[in-house]
């Protein structure tokens, strides 16, 4: 996840921008979980994105706040990397279940925040109690232009 901008060069000056951030921080632990296309169109699954697996059919789902039986909002593990799926295509993925991980870099369903009510607690406690210990961390390290 981390990239190099060259942002100005006039031939006496360079500016660069440089983003070290990295969505897995330490102490991480991957599955590999099964996720079926059902949405009718191609889907673009994002890295970061928040995984839940169902009851039924033990496949990852991108998790849902509004599921009450099936298991789909009941956290799982964030998935490791970007990956293209096609209609009705069934993908393994690689799912991170354990470690320290950028809070900022999860990616939510639209509508879905980590204050969001599931079942009595919130979606950031059932993330940091449901897997097996994924703790989110927020950092700003070098956030100012002149690094102050």
């Amino acid at each position: 996840m981390s990239e190099v901008t060259q942002v100005f060069n006039n031939g006496n000056m360079t500016i660069t921008n440089y983003d070290i951030t990295k969505l897995f921080l330490r102490d991480t632990r991957f599955v590999t979980a099964e996720f079926t296309n059902g949405t009718g169109a191609e889907l673009v699954l994002p890295a970061g994105t928040l995984l839940a697996r169902t009851g039924a059919d033990n496949k990852a789902v991108i998790i849902d706040k509004t599921a009450t039986t099936t298991g789909a909002q009941i956290p799982l593990g964030v998935n490791a990397s970007s990956v293209t799926i096609a209609i009705a295509a069934t993908v393994t993925l690689t799912v991170c279940v354990k470690g320290e991980i950028e809070k900022s870099l999860v990616v939510l369903p639209a509508g879905t925040d980590y204050d969001d009510n599931i079942q009595g607690r919130t979606l950031e406690d059932r993330i940091m109690g449901d897997t097996l210990g994924i703790l989110l961390i927020t950092s700003e390290n070098l956030t100012e232009f002149d690094n102050q």
